[in-house]
């Protein structure tokens, strides 16, 4: 494609303690541009939203941001292949009808995030929400997915005991539960887990995640990992580590899986 121009513009206002309110705007401009011969018109992406974040009763923060968008895609069909032999096999994002093929279509999206963290002392918990919607973009900015909804929880408990080593340890779990847009399950897993810090800046985690997830329409049970995870701080710039993992899963041939229909 040819050139494009960015617009990037973004507002914070503090106020009370570690607390803040934000606005956030982008815009970006492609220009015209010509593919094997032929000159097809650019597009335009406006990315536009309100962040913040409120700190509450000592331990307690609520953190949000929701986004607007507005795209105009570039009118050149040919650049995705979405014939199910050759290409990723789907025509359209949404039940609205919008196409996956750049055709020069006016898409609105939305995407929201939600967070609640509990930290004190010797105990945090955390609960998000995530809701991208599927027609969401992001020209200026990084964005890997959209068409889903996610709520995770974790939670965990702190210790320092008054000893040389291990001279902290925490436990704790992570939840997590992925949906589509059309309210289909995708994906949740469970993760608890222990860290401990021992001599010489050497740490020690040991995890264990059960999941299962939805591919293409087929429902895959017993995914399992199990991992041992042991940084070492060197030096302040250089930190090395030892990674062991242990894998269980459902092995299935994509060509068996059928495509999911909404």
């Amino acid at each position: 494609m040819e050139e494009s121009i960015s617009n990037i513009v973004r507002a914070r206002q503090t106020f009370w303690r570690n607390s803040y309110v934000g606005l956030t705007f982008t815009d970006r401009r492609v220009d015209d541009f010509n593919l094997d011969g032929d000159k097809h018109p650019g597009g335009s992406g406006t990315v536009y939203g309100v962040d913040g974040r409120v700190r509450f009763a000592r331990s307690y923060s609520f953190e949000w941001q929701v986004l607007g968008s507005y795209v105009t895609e570039p009118n050149a069909p040919d650049l995705i292949d979405t014939t199910k032999a050759d290409g990723i096999g789907q025509v359209y994002l949404d039940d609205d009808g919008h196409t996956v093929a750049l055709d020069g279509e006016s898409l609105r999206g939305f995407a929201a995030n939600a967070a609640l963290t509990y930290n004190a002392r010797h105990i945090y918990s955390y609960l998000q929400y995530f809701d991208n919607s599927p027609t969401f973009r992001t020209d200026n900015g990084f964005t890997t997915r959209n068409a889903f909804r996610q709520g995770s929880w974790s939670m965990g408990i702190n210790f320092s005991p008054d000893r040389e080593w291990p001279s902290e340890w925490n436990t704790g779990v992570d939840v997590s539960r992925i949906w589509d847009y059309s309210g289909h399950f995708r994906d949740e897993w469970v993760r608890p887990f222990v860290f401990f810090m021992l001599k010489g800046q050497t740490g020690l985690e040991l995890s264990h995640l059960e999941s299962r997830e939805r591919y293409r329409g087929v429902l895959i049970n017993g995914i399992r990992r199990t991992e041992s995870i042991s940084p070492r701080e060197l030096r302040r710039w250089l930190t090395v580590g030892l990674r062991l993992s242990s894998d269980t899963a459902s092995i299935v041939k994509s060509r068996s899986l059928p495509t999911v229909s909404h």
